[in-house]
């Protein structure tokens, strides 16, 4: 990863969460037998608070449990894009973000996608944040049409915790 970038003045544990699961993601991107491995170590040193890491925990079991739905809805988001060829930072971060908004749905969509654009900004490079915004929002349009299709309403934002 490249040279973080100091974290914002207004922080929270589960930002702080998000942080830790994603640079555990990008090391099991790096070397996949990673994932066989338990994380808790690495967390219990980055996460002092029990909830924070049970959350990030979740996060890193979800996005490997369902990896490959998340890359197959990355990729069709992603013109031109095979996941393959992302930055590891922009396309964990991409997953984290898919992940929560799917499977997760407890976070305002809205937090989810200034949480990604801000991990990707602090660990990626300079042209990670609008690539992940990019991508996210396709995934949005996405997810809103499908939902059109079958006669749903429009995505509501879940009812943030705090973060």
């Amino acid at each position: 990863m490249t040279t973080t970038r100091p974290a914002p003045t207004n922080y929270g544990k589960r930002s702080r969460a998000r942080e830790t699961a994603l640079q555990i993601l990008f090391e099991i991107d790096l070397m996949p037998a990673r994932a066989k491995m338990p994380a808790k170590p690495l967390l219990e040193e980055r996460l002092k608070d029990p909830d924070s890491r049970e959350f990030a925990r979740s996060l890193v079991d979800g996005v490997v449990r369902h990896r490959e739905d998340l890359d197959r809805r990355i990729s069709q988001a992603a013109d031109n894009w095979r996941i393959s060829r992302m930055a590891c930072v922009d396309r964990n971060a991409l997953r984290l973000a898919v992940y929560e908004l799917t499977f997760v749905r407890e976070t305002a969509l809205g937090v989810v996608f200034d949480e990604a654009i801000e991990l990707a900004g602090r660990f990626g490079s300079e042209n990670s944040k609008a690539f992940v915004n990019g991508v996210l929002d396709r995934c949005r349009q996405d997810w809103e049409a499908a939902r059109a299709e079958l006669g749903l309403p429009p995505l509501a934002p879940a009812q943030p915790k705090t973060d």
